[in-house]
């Protein structure tokens, strides 16, 4: 018989717990569910293989299940999973982030953390990172990129570092992402309202930069596929489904 503490494997060390994760289900050491988390990671990527920073003492972890949506409707798991994140954050932390389309979780107008959904097989790879004890550094960043904060930070300077922090964070996303998952098995477009109901950018201005270039619009919206509805200025309104979106403050 499996028990929850089956499913965790954990790690000093790692390249990506993305891809530790993907070793894992290949050798069928995951066949179902299970989660991988890293003290530190040095090979750590966010979308379209950004590096991402994982330094000692933040929340690196993948979890995975089995994938029960269509594949036309998988943009929803990045939705579900931010919307689990910011949930943990406010019932572990009493954080109250926000979700900026398409991975990242901000508090106030800074990055305090970031969401990768992979696949691997039939497998669903979601990966979470957030600085809960210091910052990494960000040489190379994205001009108009949020700069990073941390979560101890956020909390305004949590006397003893909160030890347990980051296995609470981590228990109580595995939690809320259970959840997540049965309403999408149930009314997948349900997790849209939810992330509305946890976003601040609708209404806002935002630089957009696709394949095929940049331009500026307004955030309006998302459809029922998780992408995000924008508007020009000319008032025609373009879907986002894979893109880099900074919002104007």
């Amino acid at each position: 018989m499996t028990t929850p503490e089956d499913r965790w494997f954990r790690f000093e060390w790692v390249q990506s717990t993305q891809d530790t994760a993907r070793d894992l289900v290949r050798r069928g050491e995951i066949t179902d569910r299970g989660i991988v988390i890293a003290e530190g990671q040095s090979d750590g990527r966010g979308r379209g293989g950004k590096p991402w920073e994982s330094p000692p003492g933040g929340l690196w972890m993948t979890r995975v299940s089995p994938i029960h949506l269509d594949f036309s409707l998988r943009g929803l798991y990045p939705i579900a999973a931010g919307v689990a994140a910011v949930d943990a954050l406010q019932r572990v932390a009493g954080v109250r982030a926000w979700l900026k389309w398409p991975n990242d979780l901000l508090v106030g107008e800074s990055k305090l953390g970031g969401i990768l959904c992979e696949t691997a097989g039939t497998a669903i790879l979601i990966g979470l990172g957030i600085n809960v004890r210091g910052v990494p550094e960000m040489p190379n960043a994205d001009p108009g990129a949020p700069t990073p904060v941390a979560l101890m930070d956020a909390m305004g300077g949590a006397p003893g570092g909160c030890p347990g922090m980051v296995e609470d964070l981590g228990r109580t996303f595995d939690d809320r992402m259970a959840q997540e998952e049965a309403v999408l098995m149930r009314e997948p477009t349900s997790a849209i309202a939810a992330w509305k109901k946890r976003t601040r950018m609708m209404g806002r201005s935002v630089s957009v930069i696709t394949g095929e270039g940049t331009f500026e619009a307004t955030a309006r919206d998302l459809d029922s596929t998780g992408g995000l509805v924008v508007e020009l200025e000319s008032g025609q309104r373009r879907i986002l489904t894979s893109a880099e979106v900074s919002i104007r403050f």
